[in-house]
């Protein structure tokens, strides 16, 4: 990850200012802040969600003002959103499934995920949005998580999970650092 002089503004409003941030491969960073300090503005920044007002974005060696670049980037990277835009009509094993096949690349860990989160059957059948709000944060860490991306950014993750999922959550963090990923982990705790 490299930030070089980025800076966002809306109107009047600065709310990204001249960031310079560099997370070498492998690293493991703790992007902490108050609500509203900018962390997930930086996120979507990161990701070619937004465009910075002046700066320059790099993920995984590519220029995230470059479209074929950033698609390349992002395909090669698991994205764990503060709060996921899920269809709540939708299964969570339809979504799981669908996002799989949209990020070009298998599903390798998805069944140990679904087991290490204590996702059941049942839950992963029901529409989304009749499930609770841990149990949604669970499977939007799965789809993150499942193909086993090089980076992974995760906005307030642990929102809405009991303490024993989090913990669970730093286990499978800890285990793809240890397979070598990139992890950039905001959190306003």
């Amino acid at each position: 990850i490299r930030l070089t002089h980025v800076s966002k503004r809306y109107a009047k409003d600065e709310v990204v200012s001249d960031l310079n941030l560099a997370v070498p491969r492998g690293e493991v960073l703790g992007f902490l802040g108050p609500n509203g300090a900018g962390k997930t503005t930086t996120i979507r920044l990161l990701l070619g969600f937004l465009r910075p007002t002046k700066g320059a974005i790099q993920l995984l060696g590519q220029d995230m003002a470059v479209p074929k670049a950033a698609l390349e980037a992002r395909s090669r990277l698991g994205f764990v959103p503060d709060v996921a835009g899920m269809d709540l009509a939708a299964s969570g094993r339809w979504l799981l499934d669908e996002l799989a096949r949209l990020q070009h690349r298998p599903p390798v860990d998805q069944a140990s995920l679904i087991e290490a989160l204590a996702l059941r059957p049942q839950d992963l059948r029901r529409p989304i949005g009749h499930l609770s709000r841990g149990t949604r944060q669970k499977i939007n860490i799965v789809q993150g998580l499942q193909h086993r991306p090089e980076l992974l950014i995760l906005d307030e993750p642990t929102e809405g999970l009991d303490p024993l999922v989090k913990q669970v959550l730093f286990r499978l963090l800890s285990a793809a650092h240890q397979r070598g990923a990139t992890i950039l982990f905001s959190s306003h705790v």
